[in-house]
This record gives C-alpha cells, structure tokens and sequence, in this order.
C-alpha cells in the first residue's frame, strides 16, 4: 500500500525536482528566498550522476519524501536541496504548505559533484541565499569511507561520492575514458566546507561506510557532530519525511541518528531492509582529539616494530574479499582495541571513546555480503563506528586493490599520525 502511494505522488511532486519551481504561493509578493536569517538551515547534497541517479533513481524517491516531510519544517527553519544527476544540477527549497518544491538556483551546464570547488560554490551560495544561526549537511551519494579514490582527478586519497560526468555511464558508474568516475577527497571536503565560511552544526551521511574513525578526525573542525553508517547501506538511505519530522531540526543533532536507526531497524523503513540488520552512530568530534591523544598513548605499548596484529574473529562490516575490490574488513574499532590492549588500558580507551560517541546501535546480527546469507554478528564490545587496522596482507595484495597499498593510504590519514599508529612500526 504504501508503495502504491509513493507511486502515485510521483507524478505530481517529483515533476516539481526535475522541471519546474512551484506554482503555489504563500500571497501576494511571495518569495523563497527569506527576507532574514532562520535558525538552522539544512542542506542536502545529493550527487546522484552515477548508479543511484539511474534506474531506480532513488534521488527521486526521497524528493517524495522531502515533500512528504516539508509539513514540518517550521518557518524560521530553511530545507535547501542540491541535485546533480542525468540533468544538470539544480537547488530547491522545501516550504511548509506548498505541493513542490521552490527552484532556486539553476546551473548552465554540467558540474562535477565530486570536485570540493562545487561543494564550497553550493555551500557559499546556501550560506548568502539561506542565512541561518547554524547549519546541517547531509551527503548523499556512493561512498568507500576513507578509502583511496580510483579516481585521482584530486588530490588526496580519501573517497566521497562518484561523478560519472557527461559522455559517462551511470548505470556502471564509469566516466567517458572507463574508469569508475570521480570522488571527492575527505581532507578536500573539509576544505571546501571551511573556505565556504561555513561551520556546521551536524554533517550526515546518507552513504555507505562513512563512520570510520579517519573520517570523522578528518572532519573534526568543520562539524560539531558527524552521523553515519560504518557499514554498506542500501539505496533507500534514511527516510527522508522522519528526518525532516524528528532529526535534522531537532535542537540535539543526535536524533537524526536515532531516527535512521529507528526507521531502519523498528519504522518506516524496516519492511525494506528486511533481515539486513543496520548500523549507526553519532561521532561529537570536539571529543576526538583526546581520543587519539589517549589511542596514542596506549596503542605502542602492544604494538612494536611493525608486528603483525591478529585479528581473527575480531567484529567487521565488510569482509575482505575480491568482489568489494578488496577493500580492508573496517573493523569495529571498539571489538578491535579490545582485541589489541589490555583490560585496564581498553577500559581507559573506553570510557574516552564513549564521551566521543554520544549513540551508536547496531543490530545483532547485520549482511555483509558478497553472498544472500553473509552475515556478521555483533559482539560485546561493539561501538558503531570503524577503524583500519594494518596488515601485511594489503600491501601484498595491493596489485589487485582497486584502492592500492591501503597501509600507505592509511600513513596518509591525520589519525595515524595523531592516534599513535606511526610509533608502532606501521
């Protein structure tokens, strides 16, 4: 029934993303852009010029429920959305009491989303057009959390989203020359976010794997709170109608994260997920300097000279395995540092951690893959966000990594340096 609803709405509200501003008004001398500045203004940064903007075209499927959940955006609120998909991109914002959408902002021509030059312009543009106390950003798209870009049109080696540009494949996520397209580097990303003179209050990931601890270092000055998935998640992404209801308003950005998680697991969404199981957490980065500063502390008192670190049975969201290009197992960072230090040491690693991750859940049992039935199992040390733990099997098999050598890559993350990794012989 409720797919049946969705269907039936999309003729009417997603017209209003793809073609044209709305035709309502709020009266006389109506205008979308505000005359003041709200209290939070919401972006949401959709690179869908890949897999997701094809076929199933899921960015479509959330404007339904951006418009769904435009009932409850209150007025000093602004609900600003970016698209970039076969079309050329185009921004919208979302009003209270209005059937579609208000265009605000078209491009002339095509833009990369992954280039951080596009993100700072959208994110410049929202701060002059859509003035607020405070901001969120939400980032939706393809994502492999810290891993090298196959991509190296940028510097930098930490991947976001894909951009198969004009001339590529979208269904096949490869660009005019055939390799897979774009991505945006996370140091480049909190750049592009700083020199638009932006400081956000949340920034969340719709997007796979993004709750890794080099991610959220990496973003620790630009945001208050990164909320994300450390695992692969579906297309579906969160639910766009509670997110606007519940989470990205809410005076504490953590709900944003409950409402995922909810949705997913026990909601709206919990027919669609199935089985699957979920994952998410809430990373409050201004306790993450004294997570490493602590991490450093402990970590080389276990770790000598580059000794191999035994991970066996330790929990993972991701198997390490050729149809995932062999991308490195994401270790839950808590099962992990419980693998790797004593007891009194964890439980002092611990209770940082915990400061530093306000709320995390994870199903008790969640799909990995690559096969129907791969499924991992939580254990009691569990902590909802990932971290890259090196092993001399990634630079043997770095020739058939999509990624590369990933503990090179990893010596180039700021939480190798600052978490101690680099006295350990790694």
């Amino acid at each position: 029934m409720k797919r049946h609803f969705l269907t039936t709405l999309a003729a009417s509200l997603v017209l209003g993303l793809t073609t044209s501003c709305s035709d309502d008004a709020d009266g006389p001398g109506f205008t979308p852009f505000p005359d003041e500045a709200g209290d939070r203004t919401v972006l949401v940064y959709v690179s869908a010029q890949n897999s997701l903007g094809t076929g199933t075209q899921f960015q479509k499927k959330d404007s339904i429920e951006m418009s769904l959940g435009a009932q409850y955006i209150d007025d000093n609120d602004r609900f600003i959305v970016y698209i970039d998909d076969a079309e050329n991109p185009r921004m919208y914002r979302f009003v209270k009491g209005q059937r579609a959408p208000y265009l605000v902002r078209t491009f002339a021509r095509d833009a990369n989303s992954s280039d951080p030059e596009t993100l700072k312009d959208v994110l410049a543009w929202t701060k002059q057009y859509f003035p607020s106390e405070e901001y969120g950003l939400v980032m939706w798209s393809h994502s492999d959390g810290w891993l090298p870009a196959p991509n190296k049109n940028y510097r930098g080696n930490r991947a976001f989203g894909i951009d198969t540009g004009e001339g590529g494949n979208m269904a096949w996520d490869v660009d005019i020359t055939g390799q897979m397209g774009a991505s945006m580097d996370i140091d480049d990303m909190a750049q592009a976010i700083s020199d638009a003179g932006v400081h956000l209050r949340f920034l969340f990931f719709d997007s796979c794997l993004m709750q890794c601890i080099e991610s959220s270092y990496a973003l620790r000055h630009v945001t208050d709170y990164v909320l994300a998935s450390p695992i692969p998640t579906p297309g579906y992404g969160t639910h766009y109608t509670n997110e606007l209801r519940y989470g990205f308003f809410s005076d504490d950005p953590v709900d944003a994260a409950r409402t995922y998680f909810s949705d997913v697991t026990s909601g709206n969404y919990a027919e669609l997920y199935g089985n699957d199981g979920f994952a998410f957490a809430a990373v409050k980065t201004s306790e993450l300097e004294d997570l490493a500063a602590v991490t450093a502390s402990l970590l080389p008192r276990y770790v000598r000279n580059g000794a191999q670190i035994d991970m066996t049975g330790v929990m993972a969201y991701q198997p390490y395995v050729y149809n995932y290009y062999y991308r490195p197992e994401f270790y839950d960072l808590g099962s992990a540092m419980h693998r790797i230090l004593g007891p009194a040491d964890y439980a002092v690693w611990r209770r940082q951690f915990d400061r530093a991750v306000p709320y995390m859940d994870v199903s008790k049992s969640y799909w990995v893959g690559p096969g129907a039935y791969n499924y991992f199992t939580r254990d009691e040390y569990y902590c909802g966000v990932s971290g890259f733990i090196p092993d001399i099997k990634y630079t043997d098999n770095a020739s058939a990594c999509l990624y590369g050598d990933l503990n090179e890559a990893f010596r180039q993350t700021e939480w190798y340096q600052d978490a101690g990794w680099a006295a350990t012989g790694w």
